[in-house]
């Protein structure tokens, strides 16, 4: 009596399974949270400081919403490393048939996960630069810039919850891959641009401090600091899928 080989699961299944573990952690509700109330506070700090000039306090308004980077990236680092951590990848892989599979299910997740936190981001900054102004004595001015700050903001946002993720596929280490993204996003890129303002452009957050429109002069233009920012994800992520597929899972 023949047995039928067991079918593997339909791709689409697979996303939506790693979409739904996204959905239902609670780390997504925190981080989330967190991102609305930090850069609503900053977003209002700068709408009181700018009162005078209402096209620069509008663009401080939306650049404030740009924090959401750093909790989005964060998120991405968490959605890939606590199956490494909770030694539960290798049912995840059996489950999907090969480890490509799930590796691609889960990139796909970590981009989603990323224009989630920067549609949060881009209403947000939205809502800050058109009501808060109002709230301190001053008003809106939205410009081109404004715009062009709120595109950059959601952009930033999605690349940074790439970022995350493809430090987690390398360090293979929830806690590890969280503690890199805070290392670099505010103390080890600050302190090189403080020290080496031109070299730093080299760095993932700098770059992205071009897309959002940050002011300082010695930054990037945004095309280059767009490659410099996919350079950093392709790399990382390279060097990620390269230990995934070599090395044993735990």
């Amino acid at each position: 009596m023949s047995t039928a080989a067991p079918t593997r699961p339909a791709f689409a299944g697979i996303v939506r399974a790693e979409a739904l573990k996204a959905a239902r952690s609670r780390s997504l509700v925190l981080l989330a949270w967190f991102s609305l109330v930090l850069c609503a506070l900053t977003a209002f700090g700068y709408a009181q400081l700018g009162a005078d000039d209402a096209a620069r306090t509008t663009d401080d308004v939306i650049r404030a919403w740009m924090m959401t980077t750093l909790f989005a990236a964060l998120f991405g680092a968490i959605l890939v490393g606590r199956e490494f951590d909770s030694r539960v990848i290798s049912r995840a892989v059996l489950l999907s048939g090969t480890r490509e599979r799930l590796l691609t299910a889960k990139i796909l997740v970590v981009v989603g996960s990323g224009i989630a936190f920067g549609l949060l981001a881009v209403v947000g900054a939205v809502v800050s630069a058109v009501l808060m102004p109002s709230w301190t004595g001053g008003e809106t001015l939205w410009t081109t810039e404004a715009t062009a700050t709120t595109v950059g903001v959601f952009v930033s946002t999605v690349l940074a919850a790439a970022w995350g993720g493809a430090i987690a596929l390398v360090v293979r280490h929830q806690l590890g891959a969280a503690l890199i993204v805070v290392g670099f996003t505010l103390l080890i890129d600050p302190v090189v641009q403080r020290i080496w303002p031109e070299g730093a452009n080299a760095l993932f957050t700098i770059s992205l401090s071009s897309l959002y429109r940050d002011p300082k002069p010695e930054l990037l233009s945004a095309p280059w600091a767009a490659l410099v920012a996919l350079a950093w994800i392709a790399v990382l992520f390279v060097a990620g899928r390269a230990l995934y597929q070599r090395r044993d899972l735990p």
